[in-house]
């Protein structure tokens, strides 16, 4: 429980949030959102449970997993163009890289048990597939625009394809016309 937590941390002198403590599947990490009473903020915090640590995640990102071993910690964070992306971060708070620069955003994603894979569903609806190591981007599932049939198109991110012209009119990305 939260007061396990602040027991194994006495430096984290701050107000635990309750219902927002996540412990990573070896047992050796939690994260906990704390409220700095001098800022009026309210922080992610990573405990080493074994040594009581107390690492401060980035103030601006939100948490979304650990890997498997606990020592990777999937986020998402606005990039320089203010886009939602996928960063992973160690759980000491070091080492913090994006992931994804996708145009339309992310809006969820997931890490693989070991870190290497991260699986993300764009602004736009597709789902993505991210090799962290060597950078590489698959696409698992494109949205549009497709031909359903004849009749129907499912509207892509430039939106509705214009015949003959190679142009693109409005509508809403995923929608079908």
């Amino acid at each position: 429980g939260v007061q396990a937590v602040v027991q194994l941390a006495p430096s984290l002198s701050k107000t635990i949030s309750e219902g927002l403590c996540l412990i990573d599947s070896t047992g050796s990490h939690v994260l906990v959102y704390a409220t700095d009473p001098n800022l009026a903020l309210t922080l992610p915090y990573v405990v080493e449970i074994s040594s009581g640590q107390v690492n401060m995640l980035p103030a601006t990102y939100q948490f979304l997993q650990f890997s498997d071993s606990g020592s990777i910690i999937a986020l998402l964070g606005k990039d320089t163009a203010s886009m939602t992306q996928v960063f992973l971060v160690n759980v000491d708070g070091s080492n913090l890289q994006q992931v994804t620069s996708e145009p339309s955003g992310i809006g969820s994603a997931v890490i693989s048990g070991d870190g290497s894979v991260v699986i993300a569903v764009d602004g736009y609806g597709e789902v993505l597939r991210f090799d962290v190591a060597p950078g590489t981007r698959q696409v698992l599932f494109e949205t549009g625009p497709q031909d359903l049939g004849g009749a129907y198109y499912l509207i892509g991110p430039g939106g509705v394809p214009l015949p003959g012209s190679g142009g693109f009119a409005g509508g809403s990305p995923g929608s079908m016309i």
